[in-house]
């Protein structure tokens, strides 16, 4: 919100708005994709996190030896 804030705060013409609208749009993308709950994609997403800094390995204790090996193998991409 605050970097919205910060954004919206500086458009002062329509086609700054439009690059603005541009800007969420990605911004969308990008939450979408980093918090996508499918059961399909959720070692994509345990990947990401685990790279960002967001979970912790310990936190993936349980998961299947070949699911961590393809964590692992998301976290060093």
């Amino acid at each position: 919100m605050i970097q919205f804030k910060a954004v919206a705060g500086r458009v002062q013409t329509p086609d700054e708005l439009w690059a603005m609208e541009g800007w969420l749009a990605q911004q969308r993308c990008h939450v979408d994709e980093k918090f996508d709950f499918r059961y399909s994609q959720l070692i994509l997403v345990f990947g990401r996190l685990l790279r960002e800094g967001r979970i912790t390995r310990p936190q993936l204790d349980g998961l299947a030896p070949d699911k961590i090996a393809f964590v692992e193998r998301v976290v060093s991409l």
